[in-house]
């Protein structure tokens, strides 16, 4: 990724409505299915350490450990969330087996440094049985933009292609669905209809209301997202990104 988007997100990645999403959908998935987390957490390929910081003022009794390659975005990490970071690479954890509680992977196998299989395979490593993996990527090849070029995405995702993925690892999948999906509309317009008016990424900020309102009807739809895995319902039939909530079956010890 070029040092100018890193730069974008350790400046956005807190305050960003889209972030700021992403980030309640990844806590609401370990508070249904992970309640009681005491155990070692892992934000793989966390970048600038946004979303550690939360989880390390989130959860005050687990241990929180961010992992990326960019000497850079670890160094930010390290400052923004007072936390653990390790230098290593998601498609070979630099962990032994049955380690972490809980992996969060946002927008990780999404991109070309990452080998979608490997990645996974060293999530089921790495996790404890009985341990949860929290996936996010982008929706739809066919929504592929300058975006995407310009942050290293290779490749987008449907429900099926995540899910067989995942499971081929080994996970069982507890959840999964769409999410940005009440923004969508407005995200093919900006992506594929109006992308000829900017060849840049979609990491900025913008004017203040716009952000307020975007944030508001993020907040309503993750509301949405919630209850639907409470009662295991996959509510959002569509949507700009795909998330899987997986489990390591108990009892399968590596």
């Amino acid at each position: 990724m070029k040092r100018e988007e890193y730069r974008k997100i350790a400046e956005v990645g807190e305050n960003m409505w889209w972030f700021r999403a992403l980030h309640r959908n990844l806590l609401n998935a370990l508070a249904v299915f992970l309640p009681s987390l005491n155990g070692r957490l892992l934000d793989g390929g966390g970048g600038p350490g946004a979303f550690l910081r939360i989880c390390g003022s989130t959860f005050e009794t687990s241990a929180v450990i961010g992992l990326d390659m960019d000497r850079e975005s670890l160094g930010v990490a390290s400052q923004r969330s007072h936390g653990r970071v390790v230098r290593g690479s998601v498609n070979a954890l630099p962990f032994k087996n049955d380690h972490f509680t809980a992996y969060i992977s946002a927008d990780v196998l999404y991109h070309q440094a990452a080998v979608p299989e490997e990645v996974i395979s060293e999530a089921f490593r790495c996790l404890e049985p009985g341990g949860i993996l929290v996936v996010s990527v982008p929706a739809y090849e066919w929504m592929y933009s300058c975006h995407d070029q310009r942050v290293d995405g290779a490749r987008r995702y449907t429900r099926a292609s995540l899910a067989r993925i995942i499971q081929r690892s080994g996970f069982e999948i507890e959840y999964l669905t769409y999410w940005n999906t009440l923004l969508f509309g407005l995200m093919i317009l900006r992506r594929k209809v109006l992308q000829f008016l900017d060849r840049g990424s979609d990491l900025r900020m913008m004017p203040y209301p716009l952000e307020r309102l975007l944030n508001a009807i993020m907040i309503f739809e993750g509301v949405l997202l919630s209850v639907g895995m409470r009662l295991r319902l996959p509510v959002l039939p569509f949507g700009g990104s795909v998330m899987a909530i997986a489990r390591r079956p108990l009892g399968n010890v590596t």
